[in-house]
């Protein structure tokens, strides 16, 4: 019974996909139930299989592809959020990139104005979205 659960006497049938693959167009190899043989090159021979996806066809097909890009993208996403941060943050201090400059709005505040770059603030977001979202076409893109 283990050879035949474990595909040690056919490794070749030990086929799986790549979750950038799978995600690729915002997920649109669940979008028809029926196989093809552009589906099944999605797929290659591996040694073993890290995540199992079992899916059920009521589910709308976006609706699975934010929660599998939630699971399996979501810490790229903030990495590459975070790099973007700091590198907008750098180069708003730097004078590169525009600060506003604001006062809060408290009566008898004496304070010095509160700087602050308007990048990290208007780009943060859909530059996590894109990333989160799209990473399976990126990743797809350059081959990675």
């Amino acid at each position: 019974l283990r050879s035949v659960l474990s595909f040690e006497s056919c490794p070749e049938i030990l086929r799986a996909s790549r979750a950038g693959d799978v995600l690729r167009r915002f997920g649109k190899v669940f979008g028809t139930s029926s196989g093809s043989a552009a589906t099944y090159s999605l797929s290659r021979e591996v040694p073993s299989i890290d995540a199992f996806l079992s899916h059920n066809w009521c589910v709308s097909r976006s609706a699975k592809a934010i929660a599998l890009s939630i699971h399996f993208f979501w810490t790229q996403a903030a990495v590459v959020t975070a790099l973007f941060m700091i590198m907008t943050g750098v180069l708003s201090a730097c004078g590169y990139l525009p600060i506003l400059n604001s006062r809060p709005e408290s009566e008898g505040f004496k304070g010095p104005e509160w700087r602050f770059g308007m990048m990290c603030e208007v780009l943060e977001l859909p530059i996590f979205l894109f990333v989160l979202l799209f990473l399976g076409d990126v990743a797809t893109f350059f081959k990675m």
